[in-house]
């Protein structure tokens, strides 16, 4: 429809990342990373030492792939989200990538990655050396919670970004629309005054014709009354200009008429037998 604005794409209302952006995030994913993992760390240090190590290899993995979730958000959200099913140093990048996904706002590729990331953290959940101080169901509704509550944000960000965006868009176009109409405007402006400039400067040439034309019939004139019969009252002339400037326009002139009759009434005058 006229006037409604189409959705834009999430490229066009992701904001660009700078170095202040690029650094606070991987800091929250290893706080969060660090958070999950101590729940283990201690346990694998004295008992699974091997399985210590393979944790910080996945975890390095998925923070390298997660600064490239943008260029293909749904493959590296499932990749590290399979990363973190056996790795706790893995959880905050996969938490950020499938934040990112969620902006999108597509609702398949949300409920997929969705669905492998509470998959993959029940994975960890059984797979990881430490104690569940509840039953299993706490940590089934625990992970369904959190995963579903990063989603929300993820779409939550998404919809706001494409809020703004259209905000702007829409300031944007209404400031094009004032200039178009602003230079329409003063176009049409100096359209008008060159017709009356056109007008007056028609005016003038009509009266120097006429006037021209009838002394063309006074043979009785000498040289010096033809040089002062043209001559006008320079106060005449403006107050004239003035009449054609406030009749640009419009109908024929009165003055117009007034000096072809006072032309004629002298060519008629002058053509009389005995003059």
């Amino acid at each position: 429809m006229e006037g409604q604005v189409e959705r834009p794409r999430a490229e066009d209302t992701r904001p660009d990342l700078t170095l202040a952006g690029h650094a606070w995030r991987p800091a929250v994913c290893l706080a969060f990373s660090l958070l999950i993992w101590s729940q283990a760390v201690e346990a694998e240090w004295s008992r699974h030492r091997t399985t210590f190590w393979f944790e910080i290899i996945p975890g390095l993995i998925a923070f390298v792939a997660v600064i490239f979730r943008r260029r293909a958000p749904v493959l590296f959200a499932a990749l590290i989200a399979c990363l973190s099913a056996f790795s706790g140093l893995a959880s905050g990048p996969a938490t950020l990538a499938a934040v990112s996904l969620a902006t999108q706002r597509r609702p398949g590729p949300i409920i997929g990655v969705g669905l492998l990331n509470f998959a993959c953290a029940m994975t960890y959940t059984l797979y990881a050396p430490f104690e569940l101080n509840g039953p299993i169901w706490v940590s089934v509704v625990i992970n369904l919670v959190t995963n579903g509550a990063m989603m929300g944000w993820g779409m939550y960000l998404g919809s706001r970004r494409e809020l703004i965006w259209t905000l702007r868009h829409r300031a944007s176009r209404a400031e094009s629309e004032q200039e178009l109409r602003v230079a329409q405007g003063r176009s049409r402006e100096r359209e008008r005054i060159a017709r009356e400039m056109h007008d007056v400067l028609a005016h003038r040439i009509t009266q120097i014709s006429m006037q021209a034309g009838a002394l063309a019939f006074r043979d009785d004139l000498e040289a010096d009354q033809l040089q002062r019969r043209p001559r006008t009252d320079p106060g005449q002339v403006q107050r004239g200009d003035q009449r054609a400037a406030r009749c640009a326009g419009g109908a024929p002139r009165r003055g117009d008429r007034r000096a072809r009759r006072g032309a004629a009434t002298d060519v008629r005058r002058h053509r009389r037998p005995g003059q």
